[in-house]
């Protein structure tokens, strides 16, 4: 009967350490997904437009890593808002990571002034790493008490033909 108890509590013990690993290697997932130095991310490109200021695109393209590969944005057309796109077309495999943008190449036509743009964008060093931080980190999503990542990256075309 000893040596029962003596088996059972080596087992519980073993349980327990087994289960501290695991929980140990997936809040280092976590973390690291968040927090680690990741520099490739799973993100989504689109474009926004003012409300009142209908724009559709001829093409719209992120451009990324070293071999300058293109991300391109799937709609045409675009009206709901600053920041806020119509939808973010991913037609990507979910498991699929990039680098973030480095320039993004556009050309649009401006219903409202009737009027064609075209915009061949450098993002800034101090923007890049500004989005780097972002995707890294991550954000806090309070409704649901879950952190979540970054998925979109939002070119927002203004009238005049300034992007934002």
């Amino acid at each position: 009967m000893q040596n029962n108890n003596y088996l059972k509590g080596r087992i519980v013990i073993i349980i327990g350490l087994m289960l501290n690993a695991l929980t140990l290697v997936s809040c280092s997932k976590i973390n690291n997904m968040f927090k680690g130095n990741n520099t490739k991310f799973h993100w989504t490109p689109t474009v926004a437009a003012p409300r009142n200021y209908p724009v559709e695109t001829g093409y719209a393209v992120f451009i990324y890593g070293d071999k300058n590969v293109g991300y391109p944005v799937m709609e045409t057309r675009f009206a709901r808002g600053i920041g806020d796109p119509l939808s973010a077309e991913d037609i990507d495999d979910p498991e699929s990571v990039y680098e973030l943008p480095k320039r993004i190449r556009v050309l649009w036509l401006s219903i409202t002034e009737q009027k064609y743009y075209k915009a061949d964008i450098e993002i800034p060093a101090e923007v890049q790493d500004s989005m780097l931080h972002l995707f890294q980190k991550g954000f806090y999503y309070p409704i649901d008490k879950t952190s979540e990542e970054y998925k979109t990256i939002v070119l927002t075309l203004l009238p005049g033909g300034k992007c934002g």
